[in-house]
């Protein structure tokens, strides 16, 4: 069965990681971030465009934009000028990451939201073209919590420190991050929504249903959260995915740095190495019963019906992200 990965960061101008996919029957939707306002960014945008261009049938990319400008009158121009250019060389979606909410300030030090009415007309034309916003904002709860080995976000966190928000009180609170993103959603019904990492909202898959009843724009994907289901009870995930079957995206948000121009054919192999065994064992975690391992966490297969699992590995893709 084809399937696609719609959440990854993968770099793969070549015609070996082209096989690559070929032999694990899988698309690879690379998504760019923008990470300043001054288009260093874009040469994400560059690679991953540059891949799907070349390889159309094994990848596919998402775009972002430049992050505010304050005082520049012309900024959403220039935004949305950008994006159209980016539709029209392929890109499938435009992204928005959490440093909206964690790391720009405006000017008087208050802190930049997803929702703040500077980014409106951006969502509205966004709307308009009927082009998907896919949307990292806020991290998981144990970002929040003290640093636990058990958690399956120790590892990210131990090594991270700055953005792990645990007794930062100058900071926005999770509650906070999810209410901007929610305000998106509630404010653009029009816009079609992937909230990435299932929501940020991965510590309780009542909650994430709670915005998938309360909001019918809005999809998520299970990028980086497999161990979080593991965590939770099994039936009550087995149930979740069967009641939202429609509105959830595989992804495994696997990461290859955009700046390694050109790969070793080591780190390539460590790559493909790396994609394949993810995506694997969340392969066999949604279609079987067994005993799978990721990373140090393990948990029975949720053993999802066929159709089920047809419908979260390609066709919710292809709907959500029209064009894919």
């Amino acid at each position: 069965m084809r399937r696609i990965d719609s959440h990854c960061h993968f770099n793969g101008l070549h015609p070996s990681s082209a096989k690559f996919c070929d032999d694990l029957n899988v698309k690879i939707l690379s998504i760019c971030i923008g990470f300043d306002n001054h288009g260093e960014w874009r040469k994400q945008a560059e690679k991953y465009g540059g891949m799907a261009k070349q390889y159309p049938d094994q990848f596919a990319w998402i775009t972002s934009f430049d992050l505010p400008r304050f005082g520049d009158k012309g900024y959403v121009d220039s935004v949305i000028n950008q994006l159209d250019r980016d539709f029209k060389a392929g890109a499938v979606a435009c992204k928005v990451w959490k440093n909206l909410g964690m790391e720009v300030k405006h000017p008087d030090g208050r802190w930049f939201q997803v929702d703040d009415p500077l980014l409106r007309p951006i969502f509205d034309y966004l709307a308009k073209v009927k082009k998907p916003l896919a949307m990292h904002i806020g991290e998981p709860m144990a970002c929040w919590r003290p640093l636990d080995k058990n958690s399956p976000h120790y590892g990210y966190y131990s090594v991270n420190p700055q953005w792990h928000m645990y007794g930062k009180s100058d900071w926005l609170s999770h509650e906070d991050h999810i209410l901007a993103r929610d305000n998106i959603a509630k404010n653009h019904p029009d816009l079609r929504i992937i909230a990435c990492h299932f929501a940020s909202l991965e510590y309780d898959t009542d909650e994430v249903a709670k915005r998938l009843d309360k909001y019918p724009n809005m999809a998520v994907d299970t990028s980086a959260r497999i161990g979080d289901m593991m965590i939770q009870p099994r039936e009550k995930v087995r149930n979740f995915f069967l009641k939202y079957q429609d509105r959830i995206l595989f992804g495994t948000d696997l990461f290859t740095h955009w700046d390694v121009a050109v790969p070793t054919d080591a780190q390539r192999e460590e790559i493909h190495k790396e994609v394949k065994e993810c995506a694997l064992a969340w392969f066999d975690f949604l279609s079987t019963d067994k005993v799978v391992k990721y990373w140090d966490h393990s948990a029975q297969g949720l053993a999802l019906p066929a159709d089920v699992c047809e419908k979260i590995w390609l066709h919710n893709a292809k709907h959500w992200y029209p064009g894919i």
